[in-house]
């Protein structure tokens, strides 16, 4: 603690949670590994604080982009279990995009401890279906039904937890699960949200979830929006 007293940690990792929330969801998941420190950091997680920064550095010219086509309202959703090692809880990472543009993102550990890495997808997913429905709402005050007229896709890459929103049956190995959790079960009902089975190659959302290797960030970071952005000049 000494050593670290004159140690600018909180104000740094104050500014990368503004860029994490605002603009660049690529570093969601590095920041929010990161906070959790926040109260007794170490050098280590200093280090990490730095390699962020040395990241943002050499990605300036990458930002947000919007309007490359008109796909409407749809998301993605993942799941890591038992990400953390001190309390076992999974982290779950979920993007939503609106013509291929991201609108709302968010990589958090889960409130509960998934006892299946099927059950913390259904969380997930039942957290990234709760903004679907605000979002729904909003833009049909807004006056934009048409993009949010039919039901909103969310892409999931857990084929046991996709059949277990939509069948409506009890096993043995789910009846623990939380009655908070079947909200998505009625919407599906309702033909306010559709779940549809993604291979874990193509989902967005993994970036949110775990550490990745070059290719698949590079891959990822663009499928969520995140582009490098070209600079008209006179």
């Amino acid at each position: 603690k000494n050593l670290m007293a004159d140690v600018p940690y909180l104000e740094a990792l104050g500014s990368l949670l503004y860029l994490a929330m605002c603009t660049r969801p690529d570093i969601a998941f590095a920041v929010s590994e990161l906070a959790k420190f926040a109260s007794n950091p170490g050098f280590i997680h200093w280090t990490g604080v730095k390699r962020i920064m040395r990241y943002l550095r050499g990605t300036l010219d990458y930002g947000l982009s919007y309007g490359t086509s008109i796909h409407g309202l749809y998301g993605s959703v993942d799941s890591s279990y038992a990400r953390c090692l001190d309390t076992r809880r999974s982290r779950y990472g979920g993007i939503l995009m609106l013509n291929d543009g991201p609108v709302d993102w968010k990589s958090k550990l889960q409130s509960i401890v998934a006892l299946s890495s099927m059950e913390a997808e259904y969380i997930g997913a039942c957290e990234l279906v709760k903004v679907i429905t605000w979002l729904r709402q909003c833009m049909v005050e807004l006056g934009q039904d048409s993009l949010s007229s039919g039901p909103t896709t969310l892409y999931i890459d857990n084929l046991s937890a996709k059949m277990f929103a939509d069948e409506y049956m009890v096993r043995n190995r789910s009846r623990h699960i939380d009655t908070q959790y079947h909200f998505i079960r009625e919407k599906i009902t309702q033909g306010l949200v559709s779940l549809v089975h993604q291979s874990t190659k193509d989902m967005a959302a993994d970036i949110l979830t775990k550490p990745l290797g070059k290719k698949l960030f590079e891959r990822f970071r663009h499928l969520m929006g995140v582009r490098q952005l070209v600079h008209f000049t006179d």
